[in-house]
């Protein structure tokens, strides 16, 4: 048994093609997924040895082995219809008269998307708040409200639209260890790192 913890918009937009090709190479090897809401649970349950290697993006105070597994960019999702829908970017500031598609204050991504809102002058309009990354999109895609997901959740049944920020809004995903991995570990983070499908780190 691999024991491997993450959040949750990881766990929906990357594992399903990471564990794809991990089993065709290890079909006797099961994994339990561990997903949390925040980067910080993750890291109380490695550090109570709840897992055997954790996928998120890298905490400030983690000291044990880590390795950068590539990057994911944030995008703004909405209706078709939207005003801004048939353009290729935004800037922030131009969504601050928008309402918001946005998370419960328990969940990570609340963070990152009122870290953007305030880096541009705002504060997001709330329309709904929920608790599921998954939700984001449908509820963006049916009018709600925008929304701020990794562009990696996003999937060909996606009817809504999406927008990059201008500039880009990327973060780091790393896998890291409270010590040094067996070769099992290690192969799942090489297996992660090969097939997760993230942006090249620049």
């Amino acid at each position: 048994m691999l024991e491997v913890a993450t959040i949750t918009s990881i766990g929906l937009g990357v594992m399903p093609g990471v564990l794809e090709a991990w089993f065709r190479g290890h079909p006797a090897t099961s994994v339990n997924l561990l997903e949390h809401q925040t980067v910080d649970a993750v890291v109380a349950s490695m550090n109570a040895g709840g897992a055997d290697v954790a996928i998120t993006p890298m905490p400030a105070a983690w000291d044990g082995p880590s390795v950068t597994v590539g990057q994911e960019e944030f995008v703004v999702i909405s209706e078709r219809h939207h005003a801004l829908a048939g353009r290729g970017s935004v800037r922030m500031a131009e969504l601050a008269g928008d309402p918001w598609v946005h998370y419960t204050a328990d969940h990570g991504l609340a963070g990152v998307l009122d870290h953007y809102a305030a880096e541009a002058g705002f504060e997001p309009v709330v329309a709904i708040r929920t608790p599921q990354v998954a939700s984001v999109p449908r509820y963006a895609a049916a009018g709600v409200g925008l929304g701020l997901v990794p562009s990696n959740i996003l999937d060909t049944g996606f009817h809504g639209a999406q927008l990059r920020l201008d500039p880009p809004r990327t973060r780091l995903i790393s896998a890291y260890t409270r010590s040094e991995p067996d070769p099992l570990v290690a192969a799942f983070m090489q297996t992660f790192a090969e097939q997760a499908n993230l942006g090249t780190t620049r």
